[in-house]
């Protein structure tokens, strides 16, 4: 290549890409560095955080399609959109489950497009992205990069933490303790997630009287999770007052009048004895048979009838 052209060319690189970065920076307000957060905290004020410059992790949940051509640019023939809960979601909870986030977009030109494309169900990212409008009180995101974190749910482990956490609201401890032990066996679940089961873990092991097994359960949830609330509060419990960890319902069966033993017949202490009257067993009601013409009592026929001779 000539000197002169070279040199015309590094010239206008040189010229074209700070005027670009200007143009971004001036586009993002002046920040050089996206903000922090959550998507929870977008969600909860997202007029605080419109035309601002964020970053955030989220959990992805499958392609989705929502525009407004009057008041977004998120139109599907330029862009895709998705949906994602926030890392800080639980979304083993039904009710963090059910607020997963659609207004999330990428431009189908944009290098964000296709990491969008491999992302799979559950699996987490750290996005960075800018908020573009605020309507009816939601924030439309346009995102601009997606990284995949190392750490990710997968369908498995939801499914036993799902079940676990059932059980466990219904004070069902060894139902929920097999499905905890289950999904703590996850080797790619996240440090929170893996604290969550294991005080869950700890938690049953409380309440069906196995104190050792909760130090144990308690001592990995602390490890993979040191900022464990729930761990922390287990731990008080165990540490001052495990028996009042235990959970002392208890479950009476009632028996049926008619399934009571003999002994129930026997003298009392003031020598009357129990009415027989409460041993009945259960009434069957009578059923009506309805008769043919002719015959009197199921299985006989009346004395004058006869079959027709056929004559």
């Amino acid at each position: 290549m000539p000197r002169a052209k070279w040199l015309t060319v590094v010239f206008g690189l040189a010229v074209f890409f700070p005027r670009a970065e200007a143009q971004r920076i001036e586009d993002l307000q002046g920040f050089t560095q996206p903000k922090e957060t959550t998507l929870t905290a977008i969600r909860n004020n997202p007029d605080a955080f419109k035309n601002v410059w964020v970053t955030f992790d989220i959990q992805f949940g499958g392609l989705s399609t929502v525009y407004n051509p009057f008041f977004t640019r998120f139109v599907p023939t330029d862009y895709v959109g998705f949906a994602a809960w926030g890392t800080e979601q639980e979304i083993w909870k039904l009710e963090e489950f059910r607020k997963d986030f659609h207004f999330l977009f990428v431009d189908k030109r944009s290098s964000a497009a296709l990491p969008l494309y491999k992302l799979k169900k559950y699996q987490r990212a750290r996005v960075v992205g800018l908020v573009r409008n605020t309507f009816q009180g939601t924030a439309w995101i346009e995102i601009t990069e997606i990284k995949p974190l190392p750490k990710s749910l997968d369908e498995t482990t939801l499914f036993h933490m799902v079940r676990g956490e059932t059980f466990l609201k219904e004070g069902k401890w060894k139902a929920a303790r097999t499905q905890l032990l289950q999904a703590s066996a996850s080797p790619n679940a996240p440090g929170k997630v893996k604290g969550v089961i294991w005080s869950d873990l700890a938690q049953c092991y409380m309440k069906l009287g196995d104190f050792p097994q909760a130090r144990k359960a308690l001592a990995m949830a602390r490890q993979v999770w040191p900022k464990s609330p729930q761990a922390a509060q287990l731990a008080k419990v165990l540490e001052e007052h495990p028996i009042q960890g235990m959970d002392n319902r208890v479950e009476v069966s009632s028996m049926k009048d008619w399934e009571k033993p003999l002994w129930q017949d026997l003298p009392q202490e003031d020598g009357s004895k129990s009415s027989k009257a409460s041993r009945k067993k259960p009434q069957t009601k009578p059923v009506k048979v309805i008769l043919p013409p002719g015959v009197t009592s199921p299985g006989k026929a009346a004395p004058h009838a006869t079959p027709p001779s056929g004559r």
